[in-house]
């Protein structure tokens, strides 16, 4: 096999091929830190995970609802971005995926100021969320488990759990692949 049959092999298996490569910047970061273990990796199962949500959500549920969502009447909904983890690994992205989050919208971002992003709500697909949504940005990389990076003008097709927008959640700039992902998640 060739270098560039191998290539064409990685490509068609990539599970989110319109991101765009990281930066060398970044990706000799990444390299070092994995080469001097300055970042160790964790190994996460799915049930743990499932585990520590359940326990998260009961701790919200029985503390009174620390983390409210705004209903959809107006107001503002607040969400934050997972931090970066540059040892996650993101699974394919399917309709089914996406089906199961808490909230599940568009959104064009109107503001950006610091680390503080201002979406104005376009379309509700699942889930209470406000006119404005109001989200902390990502430190700009661009890899599996990366938090995202919001551009003043842009639509996003964004969904959160625990009001966590996750780095794997399938959230990203709207796209025909991506819409077409959530309409059939959703019964657009």
């Amino acid at each position: 096999m060739t270098d560039d049959e191998l290539h064409a092999r990685l490509r068609a298996a990539d599970p989110l091929p319109d991101l765009p490569p990281l930066a060398p910047e970044r990706l000799d970061q990444l390299l070092e830190d994995t080469v001097t273990g300055t970042e160790a990796p964790t190994t996460r199962r799915p049930r743990t995970l499932l585990l520590a949500a359940a326990a998260a959500a009961a701790v919200v549920v029985v503390g009174g609802g620390a983390l409210a969502l705004t209903g959809r009447d107006g107001g503002t909904t607040t969400l934050a971005l997972a931090p970066p983890d540059v040892s996650a690994s993101c699974a394919a992205l399917t309709p089914e995926l996406l089906a199961g989050s808490d909230v599940a919208f568009a959104g064009r971002v109107t503001a950006v100021s610091g680390d503080t992003v201002v979406l104005e709500t376009t379309q509700r697909f699942t889930g209470e969320v406000g006119d404005t949504v109001e989200v902390t940005q990502g430190d700009g990389s661009v890899v599996d488990g990366a938090a995202l990076t919001f551009e003043p003008g842009q639509v996003y097709l964004l969904t959160a759990d625990d009001g966590t927008i996750g780095s794997c959640s399938g959230s990203g700039p709207d796209s025909p692949e991506l819409r077409a992902l959530f309409d059939q998640a959703f019964g657009g």
